[in-house]
């Protein structure tokens, strides 16, 4: 029980250092003067997130 809950706040912190990074990423490859692009939704981080795991 208390390994799994352990376990379960590790898969929770790793998603989201995952999803800064990746909104850190996506940050730097635009220049402050760029036009903004659209927004992604969580599906299409995650979904992207998954790719660069593979």
């Amino acid at each position: 029980m208390l390994v799994d809950g352990i376990l379960d706040i590790g898969e929770r912190l790793r998603g989201k250092a995952l999803k800064a990074l990746y909104l850190h990423m996506v940050a730097h490859q635009y220049r402050a003067d760029a036009p903004v692009r659209r927004v992604l939704s969580d599906r299409e981080m995650e979904s992207d997130i998954a790719v660069g795991d593979a």
